[in-house]
């Protein structure tokens, strides 16, 4: 019992914890063209938190925010953390609006939302200054829908229904409202609600809202209301800041509600109405019921501030104080300062965007980081907003940082009051910067007032991905050297045999022995004598001359027996060649010859040619057939080193590319990237247009926005650039596909096997020398660029870092010194990954360790 007691709580704390984490978003289901919409993204953990990336939206654009409220609290030693972080969106068409996951990343954890998908209708032609003037916001409404239910109950509107009401319906621009949604159900029916459910929430055009916790949604109080007791509970209260002016609506809020409504059912009827009116038998039940409610439409006028506006007005309506503070005083030049303004206090902080700071022509600085410590309660917005800009001096010597002048509108007062900050003095000293790293800073500074170039139309094209790392090129290559090098042996062979015709005859001559030997029989089966005996003697010659290349004015009858021993041929068959010879003589002058006789020399004639064949292919010498046997084995092996010796070097080249993302169309990449940038994620927009990039070495569009949005960045190092002759060969390898390197490199692969064939052939070999090599160069250069080309997309050791204030350390240990903060946006290479750890070398060359997280991989 003990052991499933201490299983079930650790269960519990798990569970807890994951809950716990989950990333939950609101936002309404259905919206109306031109109308605002609210998203909110919100998470208790207990893990500090540090970013939220922002979800990809189609179908509408950003038109506030995202506005970030963080609070932590400590009880009892553990610490806990919760964020809001708020979108106000404006759809651009009708149809469907949809956003991606978005994330936020609490402690090592990156919590993810669900996707969210809205659809938008048009509400015809909108106009805040068409709707009728309400004659009382808070008066009961003239129209309630009538409550559907589930049964058939006598419930009707004047029993239960919600109401909205405002706490004023006249403001002027910036100023809060408070919205309260009340449930009232009359005391006397004896209905009890089980829950509710307002999920629903509409879109407050012109306003930006925040949702007040209430405690207590279910305690009850009592109110007379049209002359009639309620029992009366608040469901939700609503914080609204108008950002439009004129008439404007507070749309109907649905709210679903779950009732337990009173019947009573008799046990059993006697028939007499008496009788059973005397003994009441019944008893009190419920029946469960779930109406669909709505509140009434509020109609708010909203008056523009008053005018003439000051010159800095920040668009703040409340009560606000204004701090500063400076990171500090004396700086090196090209060494960033950061420069933090503070505004604190009542009112709309979440609608104050930016600042009017002023800083001396040779300080640079970016769009700024705003951090948000905002409560929302009953008294409205509280807090404080920070501004944190990253200021950059490029001069030396002693500036001064002017006050900033800002102006905000007191409600109460009814007059635009002034705040003020500090002056700063700020003194640069000489920087040990290089040049060039000056020469970037001044290039960073012209591209911050530049705008992207809208993405062009990329060749939709797929291209495959890993070309010269497939076996199949390699074999082609392989295929086209050992068909150039069996053609050049064959033809080779051929003209050799041409070129000997002494060699020819004598691997002819048994051949032609025996074809003349058939006409030679044609002869004797005719009877002709004389002309088969001359035919015979005329075989014999010619088979002897031709076969030992013997001249034949040095070879007679007599010397035949001596000759033929010599070339090899043994003394039996020797001496039987002499005799056919001797026969056929003897023959052509006796008159009494038979035809067996004929018949003989005819047998003899064929089984000498014969017999000599064998003996001479038996005592040929081994020297030249093993001299032949090292050639072919020699010009294998040397087939079978090239093609190991190929094989190895493409397997060794990319056995470290890693081949798991599947390659993005650039135009694709491109326009997220722009996404982003028009988000102000500037890390995630660099990470994108880096990833198109790779796929377009050479576009200098992209180039430049990736400068551009680089200026932008809250930091910068000196980007170290690559030796010269690296650059240009990357160069190069960009400015052709893989597909079109590897054609190119099969087509000189062609073209160095056919001039090597010239060269071998033909009399120019001096020419067709040159001619060969040029090709070969050629060959190996385009194999080499093509595997850099696909070094340079296939290559996943560059990386982006995501997340502020990351610390490069000199040693694998969070407590070692740190070399310096990383910025949001800062690209690095990943040198090797460790565990937990991560070894990376800044664009400076600067080597360390960060903690494996909060980077993206290019």
């Amino acid at each position: 019992m003990f052991k499933r007691l201490v299983y079930f709580l650790l269960l519990s704390v798990v569970f807890g914890n994951v809950f716990a984490q989950q990333l939950k978003v609101k936002a309404p289901k259905i919206a109306n063209l031109g109308e605002g919409i609210r998203i909110e993204y919100s998470i208790d953990s207990k893990e500090p938190l540090s970013y939220f990336e922002q979800p990809q939206i189609s179908g509408a654009e950003i038109i506030s925010g995202p506005y970030t409220s963080k609070s932590s609290s400590n009880i009892n030693g553990r610490e806990s953390y919760s964020g809001t972080y708020t979108l106000i969106l404006k759809p651009t068409q009708t149809g469907t609006i949809t956003l991606s996951p978005a994330k936020i990343r609490a402690g090592n954890k990156t919590c993810i939302s669900q996707g969210v998908s809205i659809e938008v209708r048009n509400r015809g032609n909108f106009s805040t200054q068409n709707y009728a003037r309400s004659q009382n916001s808070t008066s009961y409404p003239q129209q309630l829908s009538t409550p559907k239910t589930e049964e058939n109950t006598k419930i009707d509107n004047n029993s239960i229904f919600i109401r909205a009401t405002t706490d004023k319906n006249s403001i002027v621009k910036g100023e809060a409202i408070f919205v309260s949604v009340k449930l009232y159900i009359l005391e006397s029916s004896g209905v009890q609600t089980e829950d509710y459910s307002m999920d629903k929430m509409p879109n407050f055009y012109g306003f930006e809202i925040a949702e007040i916790d209430l405690k207590d949604k279910s305690h009850y109080t009592t109110e007379i209301y049209n002359g009639k007791k309620y029992k009366v509970a608040t469901l939700g209260e609503i914080i609204a800041f108008p950002y439009a002016t004129g008439e404007l609506s507070i749309p109907k809020i649905e709210v679903d509600v779950l009732l337990r409504i009173p019947a009573r059912t008799n046990f059993f009827n006697t028939g007499d109405a008496f009788i059973d009116s005397f003994f009441q038998n019944s008893i009190l039940s419920y029946k469960n019921a779930k109406i669909h409610l709505q509140t009434n439409e509020i109609k708010i006028n909203v008056d523009n501030l008053p005018q003439p506006m000051p010159h800095n007005f920040m668009e703040g309506v409340g009560k606000f104080a204004l701090s500063s503070v400076v990171s500090a005083d004396e700086v090196r030049a090209y060494d960033g300062f950061y420069l933090i303004y503070t505004i604190e206090g009542e009112g709309n902080l979440s609608q104050i965007t930016s600042l009017p700071i002023k800083l001396p022509e040779s300080f640079q600085t970016s769009t700024p980081e705003i951090i948000d410590n905002i409560e929302t309660s009953h008294k409205g917005l509280s807090g404080s907003r920070t501004f944190r800009y990253l200021v950059i001096p490029s001069d030396t010597g002693n500036f001064v940082i002017p006050k900033l002048t800002i102006y905000y509108y007191d409600k109460t007062n009814k007059e635009y009051k002034l705040l003020e900050s500090e002056e700063f003095g700020i003194y640069v000293s000489k920087s040990n910067v290089s040049g060039e790293y000056a020469k970037q800073l001044e290039q960073r500074a012209k591209y911050r007032n530049m705008s992207i170039v809208p993405t062009k139309d990329f060749a939709t094209k797929k291209e495959a991905k890993h070309i010269f790392d497939r076996i199949s090129i390699y074999i082609i290559l392989l295929v086209l050297i050992i068909f150039a090098v069996v053609g050049i042996g064959l033809y080779s062979n051929r003209i050799k045999n041409l070129s000997n015709p002494s060699d020819n005859k004598s691997k002819q001559a048994s051949i032609v022995a025996i074809k003349r030997l058939k006409k030679a029989k044609s002869l004797l089966d005719n009877k002709e004598y004389d002309d088969f005996e001359g035919e015979i003697t005329s075989v014999l010659w010619t088979y002897l001359l031709d076969k030992f290349k013997i001249e034949k004015s040095k070879f007679t009858i007599e010397d035949l027996s001596k000759q033929l021993i010599k070339e090899g041929i043994s003394t039996s068959i020797a001496e039987k060649l002499t005799d056919i010879f001797n026969r056929c003589l003897y023959m052509r002058y006796s008159q009494n010859n038979g035809d067996n006789n004929y018949n003989d020399i005819y047998q003899d004639t064929l089984q000498i040619i014969t017999s000599m064949e064998e003996e001479t292919k038996q005592n040929n010498s081994p020297e030249p057939q093993m001299d032949n046997n090292i050639i072919s084995m020699g010009k294998r092996g040397l087939s079978i080193f090239v093609f190991i010796l190929l094989t190895s070097c493409s397997l060794n080249l990319f056995a470290s590319v890693e081949k798991k993302n599947t390659p993005h169309n650039e135009q694709e990449l491109c326009l997220r990237a722009e996404e982003y940038f028009k988000n102000k994620d500037y890390a995630n927009s660099i990470l994108y247009y880096e990833k198109a990039l790779k796929l377009s070495p050479n576009d200098e569009n992209i180039k430049l926005n990736i400068n551009i949005v680089r200026s932008r960045l809250m930091g910068d190092c000196y980007i170290m650039p690559d030796f010269l002759l690296v650059r240009i060969f990357r160069y190069l390898a960009g400015c052709v596909s893989l597909m079109g390197w590897a054609v190119l490199t099969i087509i000189l692969c062609v073209l160095v096997c056919l001039s090597f064939c010239f060269y071998r052939f033909s009399n120019k070999k001096i020419l067709w020398f040159y001619v060969c090599l040029v090709c070969f160069v050629l060959f190996a250069f385009s194999l080499s660029l093509g595997i850099t080309r696909q070094h340079i997309q296939n290559n996943t050791n560059n990386a982006i870092i995501i997340e502020s204030d990351i610390k490069l350390k000199n040693f694998m240990q969070e407590n070692s010194k740190d070399i310096l903060s990383l910025y949001k946006g800062q690209k690095v290479t990943i040198i090797k990954e460790e565990n937990r750890w991560l070894k990376i070398q800044t664009e400076d060359k600067r080597e360390g360790y960060i903690i494996n997280s909060g980077y993206k991989r290019i």
